[in-house]
């Protein structure tokens, strides 16, 4: 009888001091991961700010590379807290410049942008944007959503030094960047204008090199001093001569298709200490 007693309580026991055994995890206990489905203009950046955790995070767990495109339907895991943090509002047309909200406005991509647009489009520059939405690529998604930097964040460039002095070189379309391009490193930026089309003097400097260089076409060459260099290619014609000094934004050249080119443009380059830079790093 006593044992029989004995057996009772303490399945009595086992009952009351397991109940999540039939009842499942305690309420109120955050689960360790979160599927999320891509809604359109969610960003890996604004994915990881709702979810209180990182867009390498939530690449790692989801298989993903930080620099892939999210498509809408899309399913993410998100690692760490469980509850999102509260979403940002509905994305709205783009403050015109100048109407900040805060330290930075938010723009929603549209069909036909691209960073260098943008960057124009609101006094800033393609670095600032990428720095501003921990961009690995300047490739854009209709839909994205991009933190636009405020005014007066946009002098700093990788390394801590500020853009001093630089000009774009020509009014046109940017049609290629600096990089792999073709299996082979494309060493500047190509700009395309008609024919004709003024080619200014991206900062002062003294003429180092005025005339025809093989591929290059007619070149102009700038020092700037420092070890820092300028190249103007595919010129259709030359205004400066060899030792001359020139002003940012004087007339060097006009816009061709001399040497290896397939159209009129500008080819441009940012060299220092004989080393090709990204351009886009140095121009407002």
């Amino acid at each position: 009888m006593w044992k029989g007693a004995w057996v009772v309580l303490y399945l009595c026991l086992m009952v009351l001091g397991f109940p999540g055994a039939s009842r499942g995890a305690a309420p109120g206990r955050a689960p360790s991961l979160v599927v999320h489905t891509v809604r359109p203009g969610d960003t890996l950046w604004d994915l990881a700010r709702r979810y209180g955790t990182t867009v390498e995070a939530i690449a790692a767990a989801s298989g993903i590379r930080p620099t892939q495109l999210l498509r809408v339907g899309q399913n993410l895991r998100i690692p760490g807290r469980g509850a999102p943090q509260p979403a940002a509002p509905p994305s709205r047309p783009a403050s015109p410049p100048g109407s900040g909200q805060g330290n930075f406005r938010v723009y929603t991509v549209r069909s036909g942008d691209n960073l260098w647009l943008i960057a124009r489009r609101y006094g800033t520059t393609v670095q600032a944007l990428m720095d501003a939405n921990s961009l690995r690529s300047d490739r854009l998604q209709v839909g994205q959503r991009l933190h636009i930097p405020a005014s007066g964040t946009s002098g700093q460039i990788s390394g801590g030094r500020r853009r001093v002095g630089f000009v774009w070189p020509a009014r046109g379309v940017l049609t290629s960047r600096f990089g792999r391009r073709w299996r082979r490193h494309h060493n500047g930026i190509d700009i395309s204008a008609p024919r004709g089309t003024p080619i200014h003097a991206a900062r002062a400097g003294r003429v180092r090199y005025a005339g025809w260089y093989g591929g290059y076409g007619l070149l102009v060459v700038l020092d700037h001093g420092g070890g820092l260099e300028t190249y103007y290619g595919h010129a259709a014609r030359v205004f400066v001569r060899p030792g001359q000094q020139v002003q940012a934004g004087q007339r060097i050249a006009a816009v061709g298709c001399t040497g290896a080119c397939t159209g009129a443009h500008l080819h441009f380059e940012v060299r220092v200490r004989g080393k090709p830079v990204d351009p886009l790093r140095y121009l407002p």
